[in-house]
């Protein structure tokens, strides 16, 4: 599949990708993965300059799962439902991967009906260890 060509992410490739999942075409999870990596998500915070202050929310499990989105218009409505946490920061996904810790889970544009993509927290670590470099 051209859209997960290596190299710079190409516009809208992970939210195609989730849409993919979505539809059960798991064969796309590879690329996924490596397209998600090279990619630049954005993460609620209540404060503009810290990520020390993001965005958690409880699972079905009561497990924690951090939001991020991929693209800021996927945040409108749930930015809404937070206005504290009004503020969307960008970074890296491999940075973020590097400091969040094992047991937390990951949103990606919760709510979104067609690209919304939650990985549970094994889910998410095995990601993590998949991409670590």
């Amino acid at each position: 599949m051209e859209k997960f060509a290596k190299g710079v992410p190409e516009e809208g490739a992970v939210d195609a990708a989730i849409a993919m999942l979505r539809m059960g075409m798991n064969e796309v999870l590879p690329g996924f993965f490596r397209e998600l990596e090279k990619s630049t998500l954005k993460v609620m915070s209540s404060n503009p300059a810290s990520s020390e202050s993001i965005l958690f929310v409880k699972d079905k499990n009561d497990k924690a799962t951090l939001v991020a989105f991929t693209k800021n218009e996927h945040a409108k409505e749930y930015v809404n439902q937070f206005p504290e946490y009004r503020y969307l920061l960008s970074i890296k996904t491999s940075e973020l991967c590097k400091g969040i810790a094992e047991g937390i889970g990951l949103a990606l544009n919760p709510g979104h009906e067609t690209f919304g993509f939650t990985f549970t927290s094994e889910q998410f670590s095995a990601f993590k260890k998949a991409t670590a470099k």
